[in-house]
């Protein structure tokens, strides 16, 4: 798994500084990747777009739009959907896009 930003050991941090880039991406989790585009100073949650894996959906897939993200937590994120409020685990994120750019996905860059 890949992600975005956060300075390797011994470095200076200046990809924070910068804003989160395709290049900088770093090993980590998606539950690690979207709480750090929730407190990252340039990046909001709710731009993000995050793709599923999602049985029955269009291609078996389904973008759940950052503003719909209501809690990361532990294991799940929570999230409002016409069904009402749903959690849905981490690993079947499969990718995290801000502004048409992917910032992380499943497997790696």
């Amino acid at each position: 798994m890949s992600y975005l930003g956060r300075a390797p050991h011994g470095s200076t941090g200046d990809s924070d500084k910068r804003g989160l880039e395709e290049g900088t991406m770093v090993r980590m989790g998606a539950r690690e990747a979207l709480n750090k585009l929730k407190w990252h100073p340039r990046h909001r949650l709710r731009e993000a777009r995050v793709t599923i894996a999602h049985r029955g959906g269009p291609g078996n897939v389904r973008v759940i739009e950052g503003g719909q993200i209501l809690e990361l937590g532990r294991a799940f994120m929570r999230v409002a959907s016409p069904e009402g409020e749903v959690e849905i685990p981490y690993h079947r994120v499969l990718r995290i896009e801000v502004a048409g750019r992917t910032l992380w996905r499943k497997g790696g860059a």
